[in-house]
């Protein structure tokens, strides 16, 4: 009889050992779940992405404009001749999916006032405002490329795997300043865009 009380105490024991190992593991399943573990840091997702960064800009008055429109102003790098069917830029009114307006190469468009998300060879920046009377200019200049005709370049935000530009052989790519990835035949380096400069890789 005694025997039996005592299997019993130790299987209860056992399943009540069991039960506190289990209750634990569930514990943890739910702090280091999916939406816990952090993202590598240098790496941005896509979704990010196509919100797009916020951009740098400079508002400038412009005495030449009377009414109530202000202009958006991409120069790149004066002294390149850049393709002016190439380098196109996409500009939309903030948030919205429908393009309110667009050009190639350089542009100075004019705009009614607002903040406007801009797309610059497939780069978005988001948060650009335009004002009355105001130049709004936007911080940019010219990847320059070297190669053959059939190498293929891909451009790259920083620690993002999908590209936003291809381009080929010898080239001539405007983009807004800042830090950017290319790649060439599966390998990858960072290379800096300097405002009114010209970066050659």
């Amino acid at each position: 009889m005694n025997r039996d009380r005592s299997i019993a105490v130790v299987l209860a024991l056992l399943l009540l050992a069991s039960l506190a190992c289990n209750w634990v593991l569930w514990r943890k399943s739910r702090v280091v779940g999916p939406a816990a573990i952090a993202k590598p840091e240098g790496r941005q997702s896509s979704s990010a992405r196509e919100r797009g960064v916020k951009g740098a800009y400079e508002l400038v008055a412009n005495p030449e404009m009377k009414g109530r429109l202000g202009r958006v102003v991409i120069a790149y790098a004066e002294e390149v001749p850049l393709n002016p069917d190439a380098n196109r830029t996409g500009i939309y009114k903030e948030g919205e999916d429908k393009e309110a307006s667009y050009g190639y190469g350089r542009i100075a468009r004019e705009l009614a006032p607002g903040t406007y998300d801009l797309v610059i060879n497939g780069k978005k920046i988001s948060g650009i405002p335009v004002k009355s009377g105001q130049d709004t200019r936007i911080p940019s200049g010219v990847l320059r490329l070297h190669g053959a005709n059939e190498l293929r370049f891909t451009i790259h935000d920083v620690g993002v795997e999908n590209n936003f530009k291809t381009a080929y052989g010898n080239a001539l790519v405007g983009l807004p300043a800042g830090d950017y990835e290319i790649e060439v035949n599966g390998s990858r380096e960072k290379f800096t865009i300097e405002p009114g400069k010209v970066t050659d890789f």
